[in-house]
């Protein structure tokens, strides 16, 4: 408006107040009615424009009818589901699909219970190495359960052929093994713990304690952590490598014994022991013995 040079000086007026709101800000009555005029002429040219009274309402009354059709078509489609779910051959079909998944489930734990199921009585562990101050654990006679569980700790009795000392169950095996046995031990030796003493062996690395193999990538992490068989130590705290083979034999008793009856894994024991340490005992041979 100031490019086309006008006659008059152009004022910005708030819209929609009365006259007495202008007049208290300054603003003279013939701007007001300058105002107005203007927003009556703009509601003209729209009203020119806007569709018609006729159109406006048959618009409103389709959109009124396509809503009320959405509406009846959602309840059928909810009444067909409802019915499809409450029908007989829904309802064989969803017990059909349970069925089937019951089945796979039941397969694959049976698959990982006959994997693991004892085949063969307990038997009648000899320990292959001795050594003053170690337990000699021996487990109990068979038969086991015809329907044995897989829970650990494992209910079965152990006792030390020197000491008599028994535990209840694999889990106070371990902890039996871990403490010396008083029918041999000296006064000056006793028991402590210790990490993995861990040497470089033919494919990698192993623990020279507990025989564990350790891939490359995980030697860094079980330098730190600590060696499940104990130390035997004398006064000078220093460790008799006599000792290793019977507390390795003692203290994964549990585990070897387990992986012979119950049909578990044996981790962390290794077939052949590094070339400077004493070779591991010979596996256990099994007899049969009934009382």
């Amino acid at each position: 408006m100031v490019a086309a040079h006008p006659t008059t000086h152009p004022t910005w007026v708030p819209a929609h107040k009365d006259v007495e709101y202008y007049v208290a800000r300054g603003v003279t009555p013939r701007q007001w009615e300058g105002n107005q005029h203007a927003d009556h002429m703009a509601k003209e040219a729209v009203h020119a424009i806007a569709p018609s009274a006729d159109t406006a309402h048959t618009r409103n009354k389709t959109i009124t009818i396509l809503l009320k059709a959405q509406e009846v078509i959602s309840t059928i489609q909810g009444l067909v589901l409802d019915h499809k779910r409450a029908s007989p051959l829904g309802r064989a079909s969803k017990m059909k699909r349970q069925r089937n998944l019951r089945t796979a489930l039941l397969k694959r734990l049976a698959h990982r219970t006959h994997a693991k199921r004892p085949k063969v009585d307990p038997a009648h562990l000899v320990h292959s190495a001795q050594h003053p101050g170690v337990h000699r654990l021996q487990p109990a006679r068979g038969p086991l359960p015809l329907h044995v569980g897989l829970k650990r700790p494992f209910p079965w009795r152990a006792s030390c052929l020197a000491c008599n000392a028994s535990a209840p169950d694999t889990a106070a095996w371990t902890r039996l093994a871990r403490t010396a046995c008083p029918a041999s031990i000296q006064q000056d030796h006793r028991f402590t713990r210790g990490l993995h003493d861990i040497q470089r062996a033919e494919h990698g690395w192993q623990c020279l304690r507990c025989l564990l193999p350790i891939h490359v990538n995980h030697r860094a992490k079980l330098a730190r952590a600590q060696c499940p068989v104990p130390l035997l130590v004398d006064s000078r705290d220093a460790e008799l490598g006599l000792a290793r083979p019977a507390l390795r034999t003692s203290s994964l008793l549990a585990r070897e014994w387990c992986a012979i009856n119950l049909g578990s894994s044996a981790r962390g024991l290794a077939t052949q022991a590094p070339p400077d340490v004493a070779p591991a005992p010979p596996p256990p041979r099994l007899q049969l013995r009934w009382e």
